[in-house]
């Protein structure tokens, strides 16, 4: 995610088992999705896209395809970028995350750190990771 103008720009886009492309793929594949404190694969794991998970990826319940987003940072003019776990976005919308690293950022370190704390308070129940990257320009008149 990057903030360039005001503006912030999603680069990815959540795999949940309950979204529809998400479940659908899932059913077809002869799997469910159960509730169990939020929407989980054959009521075990609450993402339907893992790089393990290896019984569920056996029988195509979860797999490992990638979305991929190509962005020239410098023609954005883009200040920085979010990377973060599902404990951050389930309880921050992207702009909501963007502004609060954008509060943040005398230090992208205490930005990530604060962020993560704020996630945990908001009463995120899964892992909390977050990584900020602060993205430079090059002068092209040099």
């Amino acid at each position: 995610m990057l903030k360039t103008s005001g503006q912030t720009i999603p680069l990815s886009a959540d795999h949940k088992p309950d979204h529809e492309k998400e479940r659908k793929r899932i059913e077809e594949a002869g799997g469910h999705i159960a509730f169990f404190g939020v929407w989980r694969v054959v009521g075990i794991l609450a993402t339907s896209r893992a790089i393990g998970d290896l019984p569920l990826k056996v029988r195509n319940f979860i797999n490992a395809e990638a979305d991929v987003v190509t962005l020239d940072t410098e023609e954005q003019e883009a200040d920085f970028m979010i990377i973060a776990t599902d404990g951050l976005w389930d309880v921050f919308t992207n702009e909501d995350a963007t502004q609060l690293i954008r509060d943040n950022m005398g230090s992208p370190f205490l930005g990530s750190k604060h962020a993560v704390i704020q996630a945990y308070l908001k009463g995120s129940m899964d892992n909390i990771t977050v990584m900020v990257i602060k993205l430079y320009r090059t002068d092209k008149n040099s």
